[in-house]
């Protein structure tokens, strides 16, 4: 109650001020759930998720190109390729591309040679750095996929099934010392 004893009226100054407040919580909302969902990896082109800025944090790019593997009815595997038929075209990873503040880090190709038809990517901090993590294929060929990396290089990937969650393989990467 106010000062006066008199209940407080809202005006239309105030329900205005209520309106964007609640649109702006929406919209925060929205970004937060699609952060925690990931980025939409493009089938073909150039994908970058980042955080921070480009001098001062860590930025990842997922080049992608797409390969014609036929048609849902009428399949055709393409010869050494990756693609988990789940999608037509196939998208094939090319390259992931990894940088700390400007600088880049070498990221071995065994990282991501094996990738194809990544749905989403995120990058979040991890235990010794960050962790970007590739969400693939669809149903039984779906897969997770885990490249963790500090300032320095990166240090391991893990592949897990995506109907589990199972880890089928762990690859540590040491950074050699001359």
């Amino acid at each position: 109650m106010p000062i006066n004893n008199r209940p407080r009226s809202f005006s239309i100054i105030d329900a205005h001020c209520w309106h964007h407040c609640c649109a702006v919580l929406l919209i925060v909302t929205a970004s937060v759930a699609a952060a925690q969902q990931g980025t939409q990896v493009a089938s073909s082109g150039e994908t970058a998720i980042a955080l921070g800025s480009d001098s001062s944090g860590v930025r990842v790019t997922i080049s992608t190109h797409e390969v014609q593997n036929g048609t849902p009815n009428k399949p055709v595997i393409p010869k050494h390729s990756a693609c988990t038929m789940s999608r037509h075209p196939c998208s094939i990873v090319d390259v992931i591309a990894v940088s700390f503040k400007g600088k880049a880090l070498f990221v071995p190709r065994s990282a991501f040679c094996d990738l194809a038809d990544v749905n989403t990517a995120s990058l979040k901090p991890g235990v010794h750095g960050w962790a970007l993590t590739l969400v693939g294929g669809d149903a039984s060929e779906s897969y997770g996929l885990t490249i963790e990396f500090d300032a320095e290089h990166i240090s391991r990937r893990t592949f897990t099934d995506g109907e589990s969650g199972q880890k089928l393989q762990e690859t540590n990467y040491y950074q050699a010392v001359d």
